[in-house]
């Protein structure tokens, strides 16, 4: 049998083909350690990253469903609103008959006031000199329906009339 020997070179040679192999495989292991950390670090910001965008679908989620209960609701107030405008409408129709109705009242009413006014004024007149002459001594020469002016308004007096109480001269109204 022969044996090989290896030669001093040889073996220099050997080991450091190894030793560059070893340290490149160290190198490419640092290498894939630090990929392998990317990765893990990509990784958790991929999970916050879905954890955020599920909370932002739930949150978007409520908003939808907040803004249908705010249209339903808005709905709602328009169709009370149209309902309140007929009854407006309505209660206007009904405000129009009955100013028409208190006018033709106010009407019949004056006319009334006018004859039972004039009546009992054209009784007064008649009578008040006497009971004033009676009761408190005063003459009267004439009663007469007269505008005056107080505190710069126009008033009517119904009974208006000047004459002499106790001599002096007076002025009486009612």
């Amino acid at each position: 049998m022969t044996q090989n020997k290896i030669t001093a070179e040889l073996y220099e040679f050997i080991v450091k083909v190894v030793e560059d192999k070893v340290r490149e495989i160290r190198v490419t292991r640092e290498e894939f350690d630090k990929l392998a950390a990317a990765i893990n670090r990509l990784a958790e910001a991929q999970a916050g990253t879905e954890e955020r965008l599920n909370k932002l679908t739930e949150a978007q989620q409520r908003t939808e469903q907040r803004l249908n209960q705010l249209a339903e609701r808005v709905e709602q107030l328009a169709e009370a609103q149209q309902r309140t405008e007929q009854r407006l409408n309505q209660l206007a129709a009904t405000v129009e008959k009955l100013a028409e109705a208190v006018d033709g009242l106010r009407q019949v009413v004056g006319k009334l006031s006018e004859t039972v006014g004039f009546g009992l004024e054209d009784i007064a007149r008649v009578v008040l000199p006497g009971w004033l002459y009676r009761h408190l001594g005063v003459e009267l020469e004439e009663l007469e329906r007269r505008f005056v002016i107080v505190d710069g308004r126009e008033i009517e007096v119904n009974l208006y009339g000047e004459g002499l109480k106790r001599g002096k001269r007076s002025c009486s109204r009612w």
